[in-house]
């Protein structure tokens, strides 16, 4: 919930991947995010068709919601 709380607050996010075998600089991802429920992420068109399967199965469990990002 602590990141939930954070991203509807300040929705500018960074992510740094650390290559521990190789090196130590990894690729940075700098952007903006929000999170989306199930309901308001199947309305999108852009949606990938295994996505819109995995929502619609029935039984076992499911996410309760998504976080969209999109880079600067």
């Amino acid at each position: 919930m602590a990141s939930l709380g954070n991203i509807s607050e300040n929705p500018h996010v960074g992510m740094i991947f650390i290559d521990f075998s190789e090196s130590t600089v990894g690729p940075h991802v700098n952007g903006r995010a929000k999170f989306v429920e199930n309901d308001e992420l199947l309305t999108r068109a852009d949606l990938p068709d295994e996505i819109r399967a995995d929502l619609n199965a029935m039984g076992g469990k499911k996410p309760e919601r998504w976080m969209l990002a999109a880079s600067k």
